[in-house]
Order: structure tokens, then sequence, then C-alpha cells
């Protein structure tokens, strides 16, 4: 069953804040896709803005990509950051994803490396923040830095 409504991201690490939309294959498979949104750090209205412009690119309708292809969907999502590697890219990194359905959910994401079973980003549900469709772009982008605030 395919989740509901529409996800993009926050990535915020040493280079960079993006927002982008978490697209969806058929097949189930989610993935960044363009475009990359760049966002300065204090700008509240303008990262609501982004993510907004992120959540309306969302599409759900992708074919999934070949097993070989990890690096070539990366660049774009590496290069956006301002890095050269998944390594380079995790390093420090704070990751939420957000959900747009009958309401914005904004879930932070624990960041558990590059190494190990526990690899990549885990999102903390019992943190998620919750705010109605109706906000406007410096609510949504209050929330967002609240949420990225609770990343671990």
């Amino acid at each position: 069953m395919k989740p509901s409504g529409k996800f993009a991201a926050l990535y915020q690490g040493s280079k960079a804040l993006l927002a982008y939309p978490t697209n969806q294959t058929t097949a189930g498979f989610c993935h960044a896709a363009e475009p990359f949104l760049h966002v300065e750090n204090d700008a509240t209205q303008a990262l609501g803005a982004a993510v907004r412009k992120a959540l309306a690119e969302y599409r759900n309708d992708l074919p999934a990509p070949a097993r070989d292809a990890f690096k070539a969907i990366s660049q774009p999502r590496w290069s956006a950051a301002r890095v050269r590697s998944e390594t380079e890219f995790m390093r420090g990194a704070r990751y939420v994803v957000i959900n747009e359905d009958e309401a914005f959910t904004l879930v932070p994401h624990s960041n558990r490396g590059v190494v190990g079973s526990m690899k990549g980003f885990e999102a903390n549900v019992t943190k998620a923040i919750s705010l109605p469709s109706t906000a406007d772009d410096l609510a949504l982008g209050a929330a967002c830095l609240q949420a990225l605030a609770l990343c671990e």
C-alpha cells in the first residue's frame, strides 16, 4: 500500500540547507529528486515556501531505477549539498521528512552514520510535529526549524 499525500525532505549539512521532493517509484522505492532548493539558515518564511514548492513537485509514478543506479541518482543531491559522497552527505547532517496530506506532518530523523547495520537516517515518529494544511509559509518554516532542532 502506497503512503498517501505528498512527500518532501529537509537536509541540513555543514554546507547547505536544502528542501526537495522525495519521489516514489511504482515499486515503492523513495528517493530524493530535483529541484534541490537552497535556503538560508535564518530565512524562516523562505524555508516554508521552499518546502511548499518541493511538495508541489512530488511524484509517485516513476519507474524503479536499476540496482546499480544509486550513484547516478545520488549525484544531483550530493552536488546540491556541496559534497562528493554519501559519507560526506551523512556526516553531521540533520534530516526531516515532511508529509502533506490533510495536514503537514514533519518527522525528525536520527543520523545513524554510514557504517553498520543501523546506518542511514531513522525516523523518530515520537518527535513528529503536526501543522494544519492552512499554515502559512512562516508557520511552516518555523515548524521545519523546530523539527531540524529535534534531529539527533
